[in-house]
């Protein structure tokens, strides 16, 4: 309760709230913006990203031809991009959509110790996965076993998970 000093000169008039100001319609259109220009922001940005992945999935051109090239070096951009243009231009239309698209990746087998796990991890996904169908392999003595192998399906992920065994030592 409010001290005596602070009631003794209120009126009950001075206890009537005063009516709010009727806002013009600029006013009001420019209180709502103060307060609501993150919402629009926010939506706008929303929209947009929704309007660029519908746009990017209807205008995806699906390839015909996947090829991996495979080898000890990494092959450089222009390389790849004959390579591609070259096998356009001999290949068919194989989904019917009228253009012959062929996409060409490479796979870099680096053997040394640090990065043979992440490179045979790479051409084991790409040989699991449906869109891959033709390798190419760029020259390497090192991994001609791999081709030699009875069991090797045409994929060469398979062979590096054998592990050879050891003879025991005769004594």
């Amino acid at each position: 309760m409010a001290s005596y000093r602070y009631e003794r000169d209120i009126r009950p008039e001075d206890l009537i709230p005063d009516k709010p100001r009727q806002l013009t319609p600029a006013e009001a259109r420019a209180n709502w913006w103060h307060y609501h220009w993150y919402y629009v922001v926010l939506i706008a940005a929303a929209v947009l990203a929704i309007g660029y992945f519908v746009w990017s999935r209807v205008t995806e051109v699906e390839p015909d031809y996947t090829v991996t090239v495979v080898g000890r070096a990494d092959p450089d951009a222009a390389f790849l991009s004959e390579l591609e243009t070259k096998l356009e231009a001999v290949a068919d239309d194989v989904n019917g959509d009228g253009k012959v698209k062929v996409n060409v990746k490479s796979i870099w087998l680096a053997l040394d110790f640090e990065t043979q796990d992440a490179s045979l991890r790479q051409l084991m996904e790409s040989s699991e996965e449906n869109s891959t169908r033709i390798f190419i392999s760029v020259r390497a003595p090192s991994l001609s076993w791999m081709t030699r192998r009875p069991w090797n399906s045409g994929t060469a992920a398979s062979a590096f998970w054998t592990v050879p065994t050891r003879r025991k030592a005769t004594g």
